[in-house]
């Protein structure tokens, strides 16, 4: 792969198309560090400029909330840089707000804002975030589990699904899978699933075929020479136990009793134990007997739970859809209910499809790779071509190998789909953003990665590089390989290794003073040229510690890293003590937070004393006045007692000041962003407290679901000019 200089781009022509082929709708493959959002600003201004379209009359869509402020922002300065050859084009830069630049769901609001008359809505739309949308689905979700147990008509179908193993954890996983994809719950699906139901009868329990089996495998014990023998000492135990067990419940009426206990046998099969000279008759026929037993338990149990499956089923996807409907009528919409909703209205209306067309005579979607089914027929119900359309309605950007989003439907052959029925597709291979060698290293990579892929969607292009290489008086390698396969040794030691390779390796970056390139000059690299990526937080104590004794000055970016950082975490312990001191995990964890400053040898000589884990209970008179452990349970029995009367907020600030936790955060090199964390938490809960309000115990439940919806937030903020920090984030932060 040789360095190409800009001027002589291989896709240049296909760059000229976007900003000047307006008539024809394009699909474009467009690789990382193409420059696509450069070329995508150049349609909009070539729309606004060539065409005469006014602003209001364009649609581009992003797939964040900062990528839409960020073309904002491009798409005005470009207009504004260009007003003095064509002072129209101020005009249309002041009128940028009026686009619909912004997500998908931003635009299927604006759709339903404009239309909620004839979509039957109510005027007002509030749209919940994520944290409030795991709220309300929990909420809905306790109702339905309470009305589930207390009918009379699903008592059969709970009884037998609790027998056979089934925890209401499982049906909550279930539950909130059809609630995001409710929109596939149509009326065809609800009624075949209550056919499934109604066939689906209970099954008659009955433990004779597997008693029998069992003692024909028994009976077989006299014919084993060797006491010792595997197969024998299966026999002798597992399969006699389980005789045992089964024999009472012959003829029983208590299916319940006789699933649990079918359910929590051993495996009765013994397939590969024993040895056959061990025996005067074929091993094989003991293993048969055996092995016909556990088949029979299994059958037993699947068709209890395939029953037990077609009831609730239906009884979950008629609630998931039942929900739908309510927060429809309530006027409370999800992020999904907003693209079901746009979606069902432009399709089944005709009017507003065309109302909405000439609205919105031109739609551009960024990162299209991202797209799932629905979100790509809307576009299609938007942007298909018309008789009387001029310009092409619909322009597509995206490059499926950095497709990230599956789990949330998002589908890679989906791109590909779009693209046939596009006019023409088009590709920018030119990469502006890496060095030659980068580029290497990623075609080798991907060549392994897709070694014997068969899906056609799933295809690696390699780009041209535009930055010419790395040169010899070039400090750092242009590609550094460090660390490697952890298969030896626990989880715990392999997280180690790996944290500390990672922050041997940022502080080489620094002191070995690698080479940056910044707007074309090169410059020794410094900790804010770094990023850490993180597929989960998991990690994330073990990243810190790493970097503090490397002495690498590092920021955590994105909610879901500040709840799991460690003085957040020994925070929220002292909270939840304070809320449940009759839980004595939660406790012994506020003890041993710095806060509270209990050792391991102090909890252990206090429970030796016979101390309670209570701080509400009395403390054994053994103990010393000055016990640590004594002194921090009176702060937590304090703590306990003040929850009664103070809200969540007043509760929180009173344990950062009382137990100094900004004073214990000088301790670390960079306290400011500790102190930072420890203010962007009590700010969280004063939202909670104007917005919501409740007890500690909400303010805590409402913790565990802002964590959990957070995991693909954004940062908190931009970082400081002067903070020069290595950057930590998760990988879809």
């Amino acid at each position: 792969m040789s360095d190409v200089e800009p001027a002589e781009l291989l896709d240049d022509e296909a760059r000229n198309r976007i900003a000047t082929d307006l008539r024809r709708r394009l699909a474009v493959d467009a690789g990382a560090g193409s420059g696509k959002t450069t070329w995508l600003v150049e349609r909009i201004v070539s729309l606004v400029s060539d065409e005469r379209l006014p602003m209001a009359s364009i649609a581009a869509i992003t797939f964040t909330e900062a990528a839409a402020a960020e073309l904002r922002l491009r798409v005005r300065r470009t207009l504004a840089d260009r007003a003095a050859e064509n002072p129209s084009l101020l005009a249309a830069a002041r009128e940028v707000d009026d686009a619909a630049i912004c997500t998908i769901h931003a635009f299927a609001l604006r759709v339903l804002s404009e239309h909620w008359l004839e979509a039957e809505l109510p005027p007002n739309i509030e749209v919940l975030d994520a944290a409030n949308e795991h709220l309300d689905h929990k909420t809905r979700w306790q109702r339905f589990t309470t009305a589930l147990l207390d009918d009379p008509a699903a008592t059969s179908t709970m009884v037998r699904a609790f027998a056979a193993g089934l925890r209401m954890s499982h049906l909550s996983a279930v539950g909130h899978a059809m609630v995001n994809h409710h929109d596939r719950l149509t009326a065809s699906v609800l009624a075949s699933l209550e056919n499934e139901r109604r066939s689906a009868a209970e099954p008659a329990v009955d433990v004779t075929a597997v008693i029998g089996h069992l003692e024909r495998a028994v009976a077989f014990l006299p014919r084993c020479t060797d006491e010792s023998d595997k197969l024998c000492d299966h026999l002798q135990s597992t399969a006699t136990l389980a005789l045992a067990r089964l024999r009472p419940l012959i003829g029983s009426d208590d299916e319940a009793t006789v699933i649990s206990v079918l359910d929590k046998l051993p495996r009765l099969s013994a397939t590969k134990i024993g040895r056959a000279p061990n025996w005067t008759i074929g091993i094989a026929q003991v293993r048969d007997a055996c092995a016909a037993a556990e088949d029979q338990r299994k059958a037993t149990l699947a068709a209890v739970r395939e029953s037990v499956v077609s009831d609730l089923a239906w009884r979950i996807a008629r609630w998931s859809v039942e929900s739908a409907d309510a927060r429809r009528d309530e006027g409370r919409f999800t992020f999904h209910d907003l693209l079901v909703e746009s979606w069902r209205l432009l399709r089944a209306n005709a009017d507003i499809r065309e109302a909405v067309r000439d609205r919105y005579r031109c739609l551009l979607i960024d990162e299209f790779q991202d797209t799932d089914p629905l979100q790509a027929e809307i576009a299609h119900l938007i942007g298909d071509p018309s008789e009387e359309a001029e310009l092409a309605r619909l322009f597509v950007v995206g490059d499926p190998e950095q497709s990230i989003y599956r789990f949330r439907r998002a589908d890679i052959a989906q791109f590909e789909t779009t693209v046939e029925r596009m006019d023409e597709r088009l590709s920018l291979t030119s990469n502006f953003r890496s060095v030659p060698e980068v580029l290497r290293f990623v075609d080798a990579v991907f060549a392994r990665l897709l070694d014997g892929t068969d899906d056609p969607a799933v295809t690696h292009r390699s780009l041209s590089p535009v930055r010419a290489g790395n040169r010899e008086t070039s400090a750092g390698p242009a590609v550094a390989v460090f660390g490697g396969p952890h298969d030896e040794g626990l989880a715990r030691d392999v997280r180690s290794r790996s944290t500390t390779e990672v922050a041997a390796t940022v502080r080489s970056v620094v002191l070995d003073a690698w080479s940056v390139h910044d707007q074309g000059s090169p410059r020794p690299a410094r900790f804010g040229d770094v990023a850490v990526l993180l597929p989960t937080r998991t990690s994330l104590p073990m990243l810190e510690r790493a970097f503090d004794d490397a002495e690498v000055p590092y920021r955590l970016e994105g909610a879901t890293l500040v709840w799991g950082s460690q003085d957040v975490r020994d925070l929220l312990a002292v909270v939840r003590a304070a809320h449940d001191p009759a839980d004595p995990i939660a406790v012994v964890a506020a003890l041993r937070t710095p806060a509270l400053a209990c050792g391991d040898d102090d909890l252990v000589r206090y429970h030796a004393a016979g101390g309670s884990w209570d701080p509400r209970s009395a403390v054994t008179s053994v103990l010393e006045a000055g016990d640590p452990v004594v002194g921090a349970m009176a702060r937590l029995a304090e703590l306990h007692e003040r929850r009664m009367w103070m809200e969540p907020s007043a509760l929180v600030g009173h344990v950062l000041t009382e137990l100094h936790f900004f004073e214990l955060a000088l301790v670390h090199r960079r306290p400011r962003d500790h102190w930072q964390r420890l203010r962007w938490v009590l700010d969280q809960v004063r939202a909670f407290d104007e917005a919501r309000g409740g007890t500690l115990g909400d303010f805590l439940d409402w913790v565990d679901l802002n964590e959990e919806a957070d995991r693909w937030g954004s940062s908190l903020g931009p970082p400081e000019a002067d903070d020069d920090a290595v950057r930590v984030m998760t990988i879809h932060g």
